[in-house]
C-alpha cells in the first residue's frame, strides 16, 4: 500500500504565495487586455494626471505611437522610430507646458502653445525635417513629469524641454503607492462602486518645504534619466501671473465655499445686454464670465454672470465661482451693491472682505490700513494688500506682497522660490541649459496693444507662448549640432501659421468660446517655404 505524502506547512505556504501571484499575474494581464479593447477603464479612479502606470509610448509599424492610455491626458503623437536627420524636440510639464487654452486633452489639436510655435519656428530655420512631440498634460506635477520624461527620452529627441511648476502641491505617493497603482487588477478593485475623480487641480500640502524637497528630487530624475539617453535638457523657470485675482475652487479654502449658491435680488441686478459675440450658442455663460473676469472685463463678465447665476440647470460648480465673481464684478464698476460684501465674507473673512471692498473702491491707502490688521487668512490678506498698494502706485511693494502672497497660496502657479529652485538644479550639470521665462515674462512687461501675455491665473495668450517660444528657440539654436540658423519666428508669422484668432485677449476668449476648436488649424508650413516674420 502506497503511503500517502503530506506536503509540509513551509511548502504549502510557498506554493500558496506562488498561486495567487500566478492568480493576480493572470488577472492583471485580463485587466489589462480588456483596457486595450476599450472596454473597461480604471485609470479614471487614480485621478487623470497623478503618476504614470501604464506605457504611454508603444512601437506600432515603424512609428513610436501615444497609447490609448496616454491619450487619455495627452495629445496624440506618431513618429518614425528611425528618426533619420530629423531635429527631434519633445516638450514636457502642465498644462502651461502643453500650450492650455489653445491645446487641451482630447480636443482638435490646435496650434497656439510652445509647442506649435517651435514646430513652425524651427522649421522656418533649419534645412532639416523638424518634429516637436508634445508629451505635457493639464494638471500634472513634477511627480507625473518625471514618469513622462522617462518614457519620452525613448524616443531619442535631440532635447528635452522641462517646463513644470504649475502644479506642485504635494510630497507624491510612496513607493507602495505607486506599485499598487500600476497594478491592474488593484485599479480596478478601486473604481468598483467609486465615481471617476478628474479634478485638474494639484492638492495643497501645507508641507511648503517637504513640496519643495520632493519637487526638487524630481527635477534631478528628469535630468538623470536624459543624461542616461544623452539628451541635452532645457529646463525652463515658468512666468508668473502676479495679478491673478480669481475664485476657483481649486485655489481657495473649498470648506468656506455654500454647497449650494445663489445670489440675492440685489447682487443679480437687472439683467444686462450679452457683449458682442459671446451670445453665441457655444458660449456657456458661466465659463465665458470667469474668463472675461480673469483677464480684468468684468464690464463684459457681468452680463454672462447674471445669467449663469439665475440660470436653475447651471452646474453648481460654476455657480460656486460667479456669485463672488459677479460681487467683485459690481464692485469694481463703482456700484454700492448690498449683498456684495456679505458674499466676499463667506469666503475669505469678514476683514479680508472690507479690505477689498476698499480696494475696488480706490481706497488703497485705507484698504492696505485694514488688510495689514486681518489675521485669520493671511495669504489673502497679502494678496489683496498687493493689489491695495498697486492702487497707490507703489508698483515695487506691491510685486513684492503678491509674490509673499503666492509663496504661501500658490493658485497653481509657481512659487518664486520653487523657479529659484530650478535655477539652483540647472547650475549644477553641464547638460543642462536654463531658460529663465521667468525673467523674461518680467523683461516684457505690459505687451504692446491691449492684449495681456496671460489670459488666466497660469496660461497665456497665443503671444505670450509666442514671446516664451523664442527663448526656447534661441536656446536650442546654441546647442551644438541642431542646425539651426535662423531667427525665431514673428507674431504674425506664429498666427499665419496656425490660423490664430486674432485681436486682444477679449477676442482670444471669444473665439476660444465660441468654437474655435471645431475646426483643425492648417498644417505649419515646411521649412523650405518659411512664413512670413
Amino acid at each position: 500500500m502506497t503511503e500517502r505524502r503530506t506536503l509540509s506547512l513551509p511548502k504549502l505556504f510557498g506554493f500558496s504565495i506562488l498561486a495567487t501571484f500566478g492568480v493576480l499575474f493572470g488577472l492583471n494581464l485580463l485587466v489589462e487586455e480588456a483596457e486595450d479593447a476599450g472596454v473597461v477603464n480604471t485609470t479614471e479612479s487614480l485621478g487623470p494626471t497623478q503618476m504614470v502606470v501604464e506605457e504611454l509610448f508603444r512601437q506600432v509599424d515603424g512609428h513610436w505611437e501615444t497609447t490609448p492610455y496616454g491619450q487619455e491626458t495627452m495629445v496624440r503623437t506618431r513618429v518614425p522610430v528611425d528618426r533619420g536627420d530629423t531635429l527631434r524636440v519633445a516638450v514636457v510639464g502642465g498644462s502651461w507646458a502643453m500650450g492650455s487654452p489653445y491645446i487641451v486633452q482630447n480636443a482638435v489639436k490646435k496650434g497656439g502653445g510652445i509647442s506649435s510655435y517651435l514646430q513652425s519656428s524651427l522649421s522656418a530655420a533649419t534645412d532639416r525635417p523638424v518634429e516637436v512631440i508634445n508629451a505635457a498634460a493639464g494638471g500634472q506635477d513634477s511627480h507625473r513629469v518625471k514618469d513622462v520624461a522617462a518614457e519620452v527620452v525613448k524616443l531619442e529627441p535631440d532635447a528635452l524641454v522641462v517646463a513644470t511648476c504649475n502644479n506642485e502641491g504635494t510630497a507624491g505617493p510612496s513607493h507602495v503607492q505607486r506599485f499598487l497603482a500600476k497594478q491592474a487588477s488593484v485599479r480596478l478593485l478601486m473604481t468598483l462602486g467609486r465615481e471617476p475623480q478628474r479634478s485638474w487641480f494639484t492638492a495643497q500640502d501645507p508641507d511648503t518645504e517637504r513640496i519643495r524637497e520632493a519637487y526638487v528630487a524630481n527635477l534631478e530624475s528628469i535630468v538623470a534619466s536624459a543624461k542616461r539617453a544623452s539628451v541635452p535638457v532645457l529646463l525652463a523657470t515658468l512666468p508668473v501671473n502676479l495679478d491673478y485675482a480669481g475664485f476657483d475652487l481649486g485655489h481657495v479654502d473649498v470648506g468656506r465655499v455654500p454647497a449650494t449658491r445663489t445670489a440675492p435680488p440685489e447682487l443679480l441686478g437687472e439683467t444686462e445686454a450679452l457683449p458682442a459675440g459671446f451670445e453665441h450658442p457655444s458660449v456657456d455663460p458661466c465659463v465665458g464670465g470667469i474668463r472675461l473676469s480673469e483677464i480684468g472685463r468684468s464690464d463684459l463678465a457681468i452680463p454672462l454672470l447674471q445669467r449663469c447665476v439665475a440660470d436653475p440647470s447651471a452646474e453648481m460648480y460654476w455657480k460656486q465661482l460667479s456669485v463672488p465673481t459677479l460681487a467683485v464684478g459690481r464692485l469694481m464698476r463703482g456700484e454700492a451693491v448690498e449683498g456684495a460684501r456679505a458674499e466676499l465674507a463667506a469666503r475669505f473673512s469678514p476683514c479680508v472682505a472690507d479690505g477689498i471692498v476698499d480696494v475696488l473702491g480706490g481706497r488703497g491707502d485705507q484698504a492696505e490700513a485694514t488688510l495689514r490688521g486681518c489675521t485669520e487668512d493671511v495669504a489673502e490678506s497679502l494678496r489683496w494688500v498687493g493689489f491695495a498698494l498697486a492702487k497707490q502706485g507703489k508698483n515695487g511693494e506691491a510685486a513684492d506682497a503678491l509674490r509673499q502672497s503666492l509663496e504661501l497660496k500658490p493658485r497653481n502657479r509657481s512659487r518664486p522660490t520653487f523657479n529659484d529652485a530650478i535655477r539652483a538644479v540647472a547650475a549644477r550639470h553641464d547638460h543642462v541649459t536654463l531658460v529663465d521665462l521667468e525673467r523674461r515674462a518680467e523683461e516684457l512687461g505690459p505687451p504692446p496693444g491691449p492684449e495681456p501675455w496671460f489670459i488666466d491665473y497660469c496660461h497665456m495668450s497665443w503671444r505670450g507662448y509666442g514671446a516664451m517660444g523664442r527663448e526656447l528657440h534661441g536656446a536650442l539654436a546654441a546647442l551644438p549640432g541642431t542646425g539651426i540658423t535662423g531667427e525665431p519666428l514673428s507674431d504674425e508669422g506664429f498666427r499665419q501659421a496656425w490660423d490664430l484668432p486674432a485681436g486682444d485677449g477679449t477676442e482670444q476668449w471669444r473665439a476660444l468660446l465660441s468654437g474655435w476648436f471645431s475646426t483643425p488649424s492648417p498644417t505649419p508650413p515646411p521649412a523650405q517655404t518659411p512664413p512670413p516674420r
